[in-house]
């Protein structure tokens, strides 16, 4: 399944584009109940509310959230590239503060 992450994510981020929040937070939220330990998944979710999202769709405290959450998950793949996602978040949460 993890070979499918790509495609997931893909899918989801169709949802969000199309404002379809519901279903694209639908969609993450079981596929990381099913694999807390998808590491990309987390961050995907997350990218999509502050990093590939357009100046209305930007949510910084939902995106440092589900990224913090992927953090606290014992096992998690990438731990790496979310502790570097949430550098990242943080610096950019300064600068529009």
């Amino acid at each position: 399944m993890r070979n499918l992450g790509n495609i997931r994510r893909a899918y989801a981020e169709c949802y969000f584009d199309e404002g379809n929040l519901e279903i694209f937070d639908g969609l993450y939220t079981k596929w990381l109940k099913n694999e807390p330990d998808w590491g990309w998944g987390w961050i995907g979710w997350s990218d999509s509310y502050w990093l590939f999202a357009g100046k209305n769709k930007k949510n910084l405290k939902k995106a440092f959230s589900i990224l913090e959450q992927g953090l606290a998950i014992k096992d998690v793949e990438d731990k790496n590239h979310i502790i570097d996602r949430l550098n990242s978040l943080e610096k950019e949460t300064r600068i529009q503060s």
